[in-house]
């Protein structure tokens, strides 16, 4: 349930683009793991991004249909749509070691989802109705589909693949000849530019969340390509030795693997800490956690977060930085993005329950405007509202909480 490593990296960068400071990355961020459905044999494979060569991880033990698939990262879950059922098509599951499929339901009112896509930001799965000419929302617990809106415009009615990105939460999808990108509220299609590729009936696309790069493979073509987000111009990567690519789906290898060496209960009351000097011992008792230390060292800052395993219950976790040089509050979501605050509200963490420990930045001292800073680390139980968040920001909430607040001067 941790969803990772890549979040401290954007941080960073933002430091970089956005407070123009020097930086030191601590660790490298990795890409994602590409996995990949080939329909003509109903299995599942890994592909490697940079020689494109397929390695079968196992059937899936599934009629597979023009097969979409994503990756859930809140729960970690791989989805996979137009699996055959006794009567029409739906969505299953994917065991990612092994490659066996767990129906879960059908899509009940169509029965082409050919695209899969996860947002991460809405907590949404979007799908690619065939049948509908639209942009569809897909339910995880029974597999049904709701129209969200047709392709329209500029959009076919053959968009066999989807593929969300996190960094400009944008949602991607291709037909046979060019690259669109689909508004997810109103489902409309938008040309980006011809792809170059000759497919066939079957098209695989996906986002790596760790890396931004697009890529596509399918039916009438044995290659995977690199797709340019801005022209829909291909490139090609390497043969997969794979003739009916149907799906594609990123998981992300930036991220630890959660542990449970702490627990603590989530909060039954509010509960707010108050000012604490930043400090890097951090216990385990939330009444007393320090979860984020801040170390000078060599002229440089070095921010950490710790939190512990919650034992009854996923938590939001939501960061809040209070930085007056740079014109006022701002809250860091999931993937990166700085958003104005309280315009925007998004947790820079979700549905979690595991331990965390994640160094979040290390910057020059000397590149950062002088001022008072501050941060407030908010932990909520999972699906509180963003106007319950606002609340706790401004001291108002009467909800159930923690809240630290730490803050910094630099002369």
């Amino acid at each position: 349930m941790i969803k990772g490593m890549r979040k401290m990296y954007v941080y960073v960068m933002f430091s970089v683009l956005f407070l123009g400071l020097p930086f030191l990355v601590t660790q490298a961020a990795h890409a994602g793991i590409l996995y990949a459905t080939d329909d003509n044999v109903d299995a599942f494979y890994t592909l490697n991004t940079t020689t494109g060569a397929a390695t079968s991880i196992g059937s899936t033990g599934q009629d597979l249909s023009l097969s979409g698939l994503a990756y859930d990262t809140s729960t970690r879950t791989m989805y996979v749509s137009d699996v055959t059922l006794e009567s029409g098509w739906g969505l299953g599951t994917i065991d990612l070691t092994t490659g066996a499929v767990t129906v879960i339901g059908s899509h009940v009112i169509t029965s082409d989802i050919h695209g899969l896509a996860y947002d991460p930001i809405s907590n949404v799965l979007y799908g690619s109705d065939i049948d509908n000419c639209s942009l569809d929302t897909i339910s995880r617990a029974t597999g049904a589909a709701t129209i969200v809106g047709v392709f329209g415009g500029e959009g076919p009615c053959d968009i066999r693949c989807l593929a969300f990105d996190v960094a400009t939460d944008t949602i991607y999808g291709m037909d046979l000849t060019n690259l669109y990108t689909i508004n997810k509220t109103t489902g409309t299609a938008t040309v980006v530019g011809p792809h170059g590729i000759p497919f066939g009936w079957y098209i695989g696309c996906e986002i790596d969340s760790d890396t931004g790069v697009m890529y596509a493979a399918g039916a009438g073509s044995t290659n995977l390509y690199r797709i340019n987000k801005a022209t829909g111009a291909a490139t090609v990567i390497g043969p997969t030795g794979l003739t009916t690519i149907s799906g594609l789906a990123s998981v992300p290898t930036g991220r630890p693997a959660p542990t449970c060496t702490y627990t603590s209960l989530l909060p039954t009351a509010p509960t707010n800490i108050g000012t604490l000097s930043p400090g890097l011992y951090m216990g385990w008792d939330p009444l007393v956690l320090r979860p984020f230390g801040l170390e000078e060292a060599s002229g440089m800052l070095t921010g950490r977060l710790w939190l512990p395993c919650w034992q009854n219950g996923n938590v939001d976790i939501y960061l809040v930085l209070d930085a007056p040089p740079y014109g006022g509050k701002f809250m860091l979501s999931e993937f990166g993005q700085w958003l104005s605050f309280p315009a925007n509200i998004a947790p820079w963490l979700a549905n979690t329950s595991g331990e965390l420990s994640v160094p979040l930045f290390s910057l020059l001292k000397s590149g950062i405007l002088p001022g008072t800073y501050g941060l407030d680390v908010i932990i909520v139980p999972s699906g509180t509202p963003a106007s319950t968040i606002s609340q706790i920001v401004s001291g108002s909430a009467t909800a159930s909480y923690y809240k630290w607040s730490f803050t910094k001067t630099l002369p």
